[in-house]
């Protein structure tokens, strides 16, 4: 029997933003937001390892609270937002090899601002993930609320033209084809090949579904609100039972 391979999740959260100042710790049902992708990553018992890479003090303090305290901080170069997350996935890499010893086959990534996401939806995507032998990336989607193809591009003139061409007005939505959106829950993928692409949206990709409720990524207070009411339809429905220490 094969041994399971090693799984890390990295949850990226640096301190600034600039839509929605502090996003990965805005308050949200009565929690810092980075809480609740935490609690998902590590009650789904999928990962070896969950570290919460950021440059910010206070949002460590949160990690830590949350039981993911870091092994080590986000060096200062890979800070600010000119920095992408692949490169900061590739670095905390190469850090927990070369300074810990410990080197993972799997990785994952979890967003902060997608905190809608359950241990539940992660567990589902491994297991979708070790299903699928041919796939070396897995990327948490949902469906468009409205149809990319209708959008609207407007020009130096002041007028409005279809940026995919005026025939997709014509179209029957059930002619088009099923479109489906990145939506931050969740990426793995397979360390090697990772290393390879540097990108998550590798050759061998395979969707998850998620559904909208649950699929939400806050980018700005608009998003923050919508979040807000779906998380307390949740806890109306199945409220959450704090355990003791």
């Amino acid at each position: 029997m094969s041994e399971s391979p090693a799984r890390l999740c990295i949850i990226p959260a640096r301190g600034g933003s600039k839509r929605l100042p502090r996003k990965n710790i805005a308050p949200l049902g009565g929690r810092p937001m980075l809480a609740w992708t935490i609690d998902a990553a590590i009650d789904s018992e999928v990962f070896d390892e969950v570290h919460v890479s950021s440059d910010d003090d206070e949002i460590l303090d949160v990690a830590a609270t949350c039981g993911a305290r870091p092994r080590f901080q986000r060096p200062d170069n890979l800070g600010g937002d000119r920095v992408g997350v692949v490169d900061v996935c590739l670095a905390t890499l190469d850090v927990y090899e070369r300074d810990h010893g410990m080197r993972f086959d799997e990785l994952g990534v979890m967003l902060a601002t997608a905190p809608l996401r359950t241990e539940d939806d992660v567990r589902s995507a491994a297991a979708r993930f070790a299903e699928r032998g041919d796939a070396e990336f897995l990327m948490a989607v949902t469906r468009y609320s409205n149809s990319p193809l209708t959008a609207l591009r407007e020009e130096p003139n002041g007028r409005l033209v279809s940026h995919w061409g005026r025939e997709m007005f014509t179209t029957k939505r059930q002619d088009t084809p099923s479109l489906w959106v990145d939506c931050g829950a969740i990426y793995l993928c397979e360390v090697d090949a990772f290393r390879r692409e540097r990108i998550f949206y590798g050759e061998k990709l395979i969707g998850h579904l998620m559904p909208p409720e649950r699929a939400i990524d806050v980018d700005e207070p608009f998003d923050l609100k919508i979040a807000e009411l779906l998380l307390a339809e949740r806890e109306r429905a199945a409220p959450r039972v704090e355990v003791a220490a």
